[in-house]
């Protein structure tokens, strides 16, 4: 197989030794939960509060260090907890009933004078007034200029409405940068500053103010090259940080059986999150959402989907009249055997099911066709063009389902649209592929994923990472990157990238790190354990 030969062919190449990584600029943040928030009965003590905001870190973290796309520069940032008392890193504040727990105007000076000097972080349940208006996150804004960490007597404040919103690691970095000295920006729609919260982009000098408020430095940025400033290094180098040793993702490292280990191919139009032209295929990073333009397809692409087995990828190109699937050579964006397929005008995206032995006999190519605001779920014979209806999915809403991934780790179909889930499993034994359509297939929303909508969502699994992978956006415009575990539906990260129009998604080979002298990398293997990670079905 073509992975296997990539890997062993890589696995024996030397490489110059890398250059020293950049020292991190560290934000020591103390951090309270009031009072009125912990109820010991509901599992809602200082352990699922702390749990909370571990996460927010890694995801300020991810904004900050790691690379969102073309609009972004890498920031060697980390913004991390203070300990109160040794071993003690979230405490409570305020009195039972005191109304602290909810910011009303004034409220903030109140804050400021609790919890003693340095940063301070206060998460309440919501925020009625900052300035004047409704907010998921308020903070101090001092004026700068002196040198690091010159006002160092500063407080954020951080809400449970930006928790549901999962949005509150970019909340937590965006009010970092109030701190910071940073005011609300409307250049980009991927900014972290915007005022509108929900992007993760920063520009050398925003990244240098935050640099600026540091109060110390400390371990590295692994993945930061040091020459020019404010990049990342390429995908696939190899990396050390800490005590993983592993390849870069987005200006991050990890391991090749995380995220690190996986990349994505989206057909894109880069620009807007709706409307562009996706004749362009952006090559993703799956740890961090960051993007670069690989060239063009020469074509309108609507859907992508891999055969991990076979490193094949397909495409479906839209036409006038009757759409075509084709093979995708994905580093040239040549389509190979087109083959149109009759009857389906408007096919919206594709997954791959390699079936449950490594024999194509049960291999499926699956599709979802536009029916007036609903889809018809449909496997298309790629040598011929031949679609067979498996069966119809409604939910009930008139934008129906626009994204489509297969799990091939726990043989799991998965849809994703503007409904009130963010996932929805298909359950294909309720299915009646005999036409005309007299009931739907059973559509059941995931329930770890309800409550944020995305519209326009694109879907991608990786049996390497066994990560779900959409892009989607908000009626607000924000555009999001987020992942999830796909046993246990854990949401890994949401991250809003640099903007572009999505129609696929799909997995593509990870680049190998090449070894250094001197340096042992057992990725190689890795890789190849990927390979035989999947589970046979019976």
């Amino acid at each position: 197989m073509k992975r296997l030969a990539l890997a062993i062919l890589l696995g024996f190449s030397l490489a110059t030794p890398a250059v020293a990584a950049p020292t991190a600029d560290l934000h020591d943040v103390k951090w309270f939960v009031h009072v009125d928030m912990i109820d010991a009965g509901m599992g809602m003590d200082l352990a699922f509060y702390e749990a909370i905001i571990d996460q927010g870190l890694v995801d300020a973290r991810l904004a900050l260090e790691g690379y969102q796309g073309p609009a972004d520069a890498v920031c060697c940032n980390q913004i991390q907890k203070e300990e109160h008392s040794p071993g003690v890193t979230l405490t409570t504040f305020g009195s039972p009933g005191d109304g602290l727990d909810i910011q009303d105007a004034g409220d903030l000076a109140i804050y400021r004078t609790l919890g003693g000097s340095g940063t301070r972080a206060f998460l309440i349940d919501s925020i009625n007034d900052c300035g004047g208006s409704a907010a998921i996150g308020c903070a101090d804004l001092p004026v700068c200029g002196g040198p690091p960490d010159d006002d160092p007597d500063l407080v954020m404040v951080l809400t449970m409405d930006a928790q549901d919103q999962r949005v509150l690691g970019l909340v937590i970095a965006h009010e970092r940068g109030h701190n910071a000295c940073l005011v609300h920006v409307n250049n980009d729609p991927c900014e972290l500053m915007r005022a509108t919260v929900g992007g993760s982009c920063v520009s050398v000098s925003e990244c240098d103010s935050m640099t600026d408020a540091r109060q110390g430095t400390g371990g590295s940025c692994a993945c930061h090259a040091d020459a020019p400033a404010n990049t990342a290094d390429d995908d696939g180098d190899a990396c050390t940080d800490g005590a993983i040793s592993g390849i870069c993702s987005g200006g991050l490292c990890g391991t090749t059986t995380t995220s690190a280990g996986t990349q994505l191919l989206a057909a894109g139009g880069p620009g807007l999150n709706t409307g562009e032209v996706t004749d362009d295929p952006l090559l993703i990073s799956g740890a961090s959402g960051g993007w670069t333009d690989n060239g063009g397809f020469g074509a309108s692409i609507r859907g992508l989907a891999h055969d991990a087995d076979s490193d094949t990828h397909y495409a479906v190109q839209d036409v006038v009249g009757d759409d075509v699937v084709a093979e995708l050579d994905p580093d040239t964006g040549t389509l190979n055997n087109a083959q149109t397929v009759t009857g389906e005008a408007d096919l919206i995206a594709l997954t791959f099911d390699p079936g449950p032995t490594t024999a194509t006999g049960d291999d499926r190519l699956l599709a979802l066709s536009s029916s007036g605001g609903f889809e018809n779920l449909v496997q298309i014979d790629p040598a011929t063009g031949n679609a067979t209806l498996v069966g119809g999915l409604s939910i009930g809403v008139s934008t129906g389902f626009q994204g489509m991934a297969y799990d091939d780790v726990n043989d799991k179909l998965y849809v994703a649209g503007f409904g009130a889930s963010t996932l929805y499993e298909v359950d294909e034994t309720t299915c009646d592929g005999t036409p005309p359509i007299t009931s739907f297939c059973g559509v059941t929303a995931v329930p770890a994923t309800a409550s944020v909508f995305r519209m326009d969502p694109a879907l991608a699994f990786s049996r390497d990472s066994e990560e779900i992978y959409m892009v989607g956006h908000q009626i607000n415009s924000q555009f999001f990157y987020e992942r999830f575990d796909a046993s246990t539906y854990a949401r890994r990260t949401t991250i809003g990238p640099d903007h572009y129009t999505v129609a696929g998604l799909a997995p593509v080979i990870v680049p190998v790190p090449e070894p250094t002298l001197g340096l042992m990398l057992p990725s190689g293997i890795a890789l190849l354990g990927g390979l035989a990670r999947r589970r046979r079905r019976a």
